[in-house]
């Protein structure tokens, strides 16, 4: 068997951050399909896996509490491109992806406030 390295990560939201990894283009792993509790991606030569994992499932297996990530680092990858450009690109797609998902927030957040508010009127009058 060939050697490999495989990246495990807890994540809070398991569809969000398979979505955000396709989006920077991270290939899934045909030989490990996700399911409800985990997503599978290859990274560069197919010598590195990325496992996410929900987190419940990750405290699971590796019995110890997840990193309070605003109190220290978790990780720090470093990915290989070819040239800046590469670089560039999945820099803007992160971006792209992560204003998205604020905008989908802003909308939510504005629409709910607009629900408030009517149902307050109509209980103050």
């Amino acid at each position: 068997m060939e050697k490999s390295l495989w990246i495990n990560l807890p994540v809070k939201n398991l569809i969000k951050s398979k979505e955000f990894f396709l989006e920077i283009g991270f290939k899934e792993n045909p030989e490990f399909p996700g399911n409800d509790n985990a997503a599978s991606f290859l990274v560069g030569d197919n010598k590195v896996g990325l496992m996410l994992f929900d987190e419940s499932t990750f405290k699971g297996f590796s019995q110890n509490e997840i990193a309070n990530t605003s109190m220290g680092t978790e990780v720090l990858f470093s990915i290989a491109a070819e040239n800046n450009k590469e670089v560039d690109d999945m820099a803007v797609r992160a971006i792209l992806r992560h204003h998205s998902l604020q905008l989908a927030m802003d909308r939510l957040q504005s629409e709910l406030m607009q629900v408030l508010i009517h149902h307050l009127h109509k209980i103050c009058g």
